[in-house]
């Protein structure tokens, strides 16, 4: 090496070196501007000189050769430097952030409010959300461009980061910013982007007038087929609930509106046929979402399932807890245990995994629903604790309610009358004005013995009941005021209304209440009206699905009414399964008997002449009936009753 470069850039690229503390010979190449080649060769002669010794440069050498740099050098080394680190690791985009701030004059102010923001992204990636907030902030108020489309990218990416430490207000604030911001520059992708995630998941944005408003501005100028069924997913999600009063802030005080969302979700199923997953999966939460009634069972456990299945794929955390809870309502729904407790972990570990305080708040939720299920209120209250906390420090939608519904449920359970009357709410309350508030109400206040009260709210809760606003669990509440009242007539009406589903589960749309099977509610009505030779089997029904489910609460409810009529307790397993092979048709008796045997829906339709659907169709329709969650628990129903031998050969002796 000649000695004028020994003299001159020698010290200089060392110094540039020490300058950024970094040795390696990219460092040295990117902060000195000089050839890779030339930084091996400065870097070997200064250990063979003893400067660097063990990969560090000796000390007392750093700091001369650092002073002798000239104030324009120290600069550009610090631009050199931040550039080069900012294209590397989230830590690495740190020290970018530090070198570039020292590089005034050098490092403009538009690229260093772009290395911040590339930063924050990275450390967001990492999981930092909170230091990823505080970035975004920075870069937004150093940003000279306040009108740009890169702000409005940022403000989306700092609501994403807001969201997750649980900051949903700031989060939903940053969104509108970003929405107007994208609408001015006519960014329509972008705008779709922003109205789906301020309005979902389904139902966290009812009555929130900036998610319609970003909505119908999307869809005046969105072309692309898989945002356009993004933004007819989100629209049918806001659809399917709409305040029962003008006046109503709360979002516990709705009713459905299913009538207008259901057309739109299934249009946005069709819009997502070959898009890309994720319309897809947003269309299949809408469709789920406003398809709550029990008619629909076999089409929702479908799309719940092909819904978990997508959101794993993508890598939604959210998404997927979301996916998992409508999931365990379905299997609570059909009695499906395994599939029930299955959900529930995947839900756990997902929320848990990703630490997104919306997907905590739901598996907390669900979780405290199971164990109450089962009989654990140790559990179900430390639950709900857990929820409630995580609800109330990131203010999100729906802990009132779910606050409500375990509140009733721990009450009811103790069945403390002046407990009760305590939750009784009076006529001009806001929680009255949702159906949940309603038929708590009515409940509470015919326990305590308030009668002509709780025929009010009975009257409005019967009115407002629809198929798609969790009937099942509805219309079983308002059983128990209707039976605590002793009024015949809206008893018998509740009785028709459930008598269709008399083979489910009645649960709320979360699955953090269940009130058992509606068996049991239909027993209680017909032995209040005077039917009790009508509520015997259904007695002997409810207590077979609570065993199956693990519902100790239920069980205990069965053996109180066995008591009641006067019949001892028994094993409720052959009166059920003998009404239920009574629901079925000769053909779908036909094509239970091959199942059992082992044939597959292939062999049943070749074997019948029947289509491959036509076989799928009875298959799903069987297990409904049946109240199974497929062909294991059919089989052994089939056994059971002689429909076929142990061995699977078809018995001819006539069945009643």
């Amino acid at each position: 090496m000649d000695a004028d470069f020994r003299d001159s850039q020698w010290k200089e690229v060392l110094g540039a070196a020490a300058l950024i503390d970094d040795l390696t010979v990219a460092a040295m190449s990117a902060a000195a501007a000089i050839p890779p080649e030339m930084a091996v060769r400065i870097h070997d002669d200064a250990v063979a000189a003893g400067i660097i010794r063990r990969g560090q440069l000796n000390a007392e050498a750093a700091a001369d050769l650092v002073d002798e740099l000239s104030p324009d050098r120290y600069a550009a080394i610090h631009a050199a430097a931040a550039r080069y680190y900012a294209r590397g690791s989230a830590t690495e985009q740190l020290k970018a952030i530090v070198l570039a701030r020292r590089a005034a004059g050098v490092v403009s102010h538009a690229e260093l409010v772009a290395i911040i923001d590339a930063a924050a992204g990275a450390v967001m990636a990492d999981g930092d959300f909170a230091q990823a907030v505080d970035l975004f902030a920075e870069a937004d108020g150093l940003d000279p461009e306040r009108s740009s489309i890169q702000r409005a990218r940022r403000l989306v990416n700092w609501a994403e980061g807001a969201e997750f430490i649980g900051d949903t207000v700031t989060a939903g604030t940053l969104r509108v910013r970003a929405f107007d911001l994208a609408e001015a520059a006519g960014d329509a992708s972008l705008m779709t982007t922003i109205a789906v995630d301020h309005s979902t998941p389904p139902g966290w944005r009812f009555g929130d007038d900036n998610a319609h408003r970003m909505v119908s501005r999307s869809e005046r100028l969105v072309s692309d087929d898989g945002d356009r069924a993004r933004l007819t997913a989100t629209r049918a999600m806001l659809s399917i609930r709409v305040p029962a009063d003008p006046g109503v802030t709360s979002q516990i005080g709705w009713v459905t509106q299913a009538s207008v969302a259901q057309p739109l979700a299934d249009q946005a199923l069709i819009l997502a046929t070959d898009c890309d997953d994720d319309a897809e999966l947003l269309a299949l939460l809408a469709w789920r979402t406003t398809h709550t009634g029990p008619a629909w069972l076999a089409r929702r456990t479908e799309a719940s399932q092909e819904a978990i299945e997508l959101a794993q794929g993508l890598g939604q955390p959210d998404r997927l807890v979301q996916a998992c809870t409508w999931a365990a309502v379905d299997a609570i729904e059909r009695c499906d245990v395994v599939s029930l407790d299955r959900t529930v972990t995947i839900a756990r570990w997902a929320a848990e995994r990703s630490r997104i305080p919306r997907a905590l708040w739901y598996s907390h939720a669900l979780q405290a629903g199971r164990a109450l299920m089962t009989g654990d209120t140790a559990e179900a209250t430390a639950h709900q604790a857990e929820a409630l906390r995580i609800g109330q420090a990131a203010n999100l939608p729906g802990t009132l309610s779910a606050e409500l519904v375990f509140t009733s449920q721990l009450v009811l359970a103790r069945d403390d009358h002046d407990e009760i009357a305590g939750l009784c709410m009076a006529a001009d309350h806001p929680l009255l004005a949702g159906l949940v508030g309603r038929v708590c109400n009515a409940m509470g206040l015919a326990r305590t013995g308030q009668f002509d009260h709780a025929r009010r709210d009975l009257a409005v809760t019967m009115r407002w009941m629809d198929d798609e606003s969790s009937l099942l669990l509805m219309a079983v509440l308002a059983a128990r005021a209707a039976i605590d009242i002793g009024d015949e007539e809206p008893m018998r009406q509740l009785i028709t209304r459930l008598t269709p589903w008399s083979h489910h589960i009645a649960v709320d749309s979360n699955g953090w209440w269940c009130v058992g099977p509606v068996s049991l509610t239909l027993a209680e009505l017909h032995h209040a009206v005077g039917d009790t030779d009508v509520a015997r089997p259904l007695v002997a029904e409810a207590a077979f699905a609570a065993e199956r489910l693990h519902d100790r609460r239920s069980l205990q409810r069965a053996q109180a009414l066995w008591a009641e009529i006067g019949v001892e307790p028994q094993s409720p397993g052959s009166q059920v399964e003998s009404a239920r092979l009574k629901s079925l048709t000769e053909r779908e008796r036909t094509v239970l008997q091959l199942l059992a045997q082992g044939q597959t829906n292939p062999d049943i339709a070749n074997q019948l002449a029947y289509s491959l659907a036509t076989v799928r169709r009875d298959t799903i329709t069987i297990y409904r009936k049946l109240g199974v969650g497929g062909r294991v628990a059919a089989t052994a129903i089939a056994i059971a009753e002689g429909l076929v031998g142990d061995d699977g050969s078809t018995v001819t002796a006539d069945r009643p």
